[in-house]
């Protein structure tokens, strides 16, 4: 299956700075990084200035151990486990994309630091809460709470959650140290491969695939940095309603909210 999106998303206020290692570069970055090019028809949407988000191409995921079997690291997931659907989350209409941009170079850029999230999220309050707090569900995009939006009804807005929750059980004591792991990789990047064939296939990692790549659930499921632009538009600016997602904010709208 497709590596799995957005595997974790450590905040700078919580400690870290994001990891968005799972998150695909553009295929067709802009090359001027005052230039951002805002367009529904091209197929990876807008395409933000590529400063705004950490942008470098992952690693291959690490092989499964030889055996086909489970990490070392990886726990049984209980017999009681689950699916539930994501809790339902309000959008706002606090931020405008210099706000969106602020605080993603500030919090998730390459160069973010604790200092540098802290006073985007100083400048723009209302618009860092949304981003980094509203639409974070255990330390990722809220990726469920879109599609409930976008596509009420959907089963993927369950699937993806439920996928999630399933790993982080089972490999909830596997380290995420680079090199911990097989092949350069970590532990954790080992066992999220094993288990989501295994242990959390039937529960729901089986129709994962499918749901991250139904175009109609793109602009929930951000594949590449870019992405994220769009994401927050319609969770943080045109309060859960993602419909103009990939159109610009006018020029006169200065420093606006936040």
């Amino acid at each position: 299956m497709r590596a799995l999106l957005l595997a974790s998303m450590c905040l700078i206020a919580c400690g870290g700075r994001v990891g968005l290692e799972d998150l695909q570069p553009s295929s067709n970055p802009t090359t001027d990084s005052a230039v951002v090019r805002d367009t529904a028809t091209q197929p990876d949407g807008v395409v933000p200035d590529t400063s705004i988000f950490e942008d470098t191409r992952p690693e291959p995921p690490p092989p499964p151990p030889p055996d086909g079997g489970p990490t070392s690291c990886e726990e049984p997931v209980p017999k009681d486990f689950r699916c539930t659907a994501p809790a339902p989350i309000a959008g706002k209409k606090v931020c405008n994309d210099v706000a969106i941009r602020a605080v993603g170079e500030g919090c998730f850029g390459f160069e973010a630091t604790e200092s540098t999230c802290n006073a985007a999220r100083k400048k723009y309050p209302a618009c860092s809460t949304c981003m980094l707090i509203d639409w974070i569900s255990e330390n990722r995009l809220a990726i469920g709470a879109c599609i409930q939006k976008v596509a009420p009804g959907n089963k993927c807005a369950t699937t993806i959650e439920c996928t999630y929750s399933c790993l982080d059980v089972a490999c909830s004591s596997c380290d995420w140290e680079p090199g911990s792991g097989k092949g350069g990789g970590s532990e954790m990047d080992d066992c999220w491969e094993t288990a989501a064939s295994g242990s959390c296939y039937s529960i729901a990692a089986k129709d994962y695939e499918a749901c991250v790549s139904d175009p109609k659930l793109s602009v929930c499921v951000p594949n590449t940095v870019e992405d994220l632009l769009p994401f927050y538009r319609g969770a943080c600016r045109d309060g859960g309603d993602w419909s103009k997602a990939y159109v610009a904010d006018p020029p006169s709208t200065g420093s606006g909210p936040g």
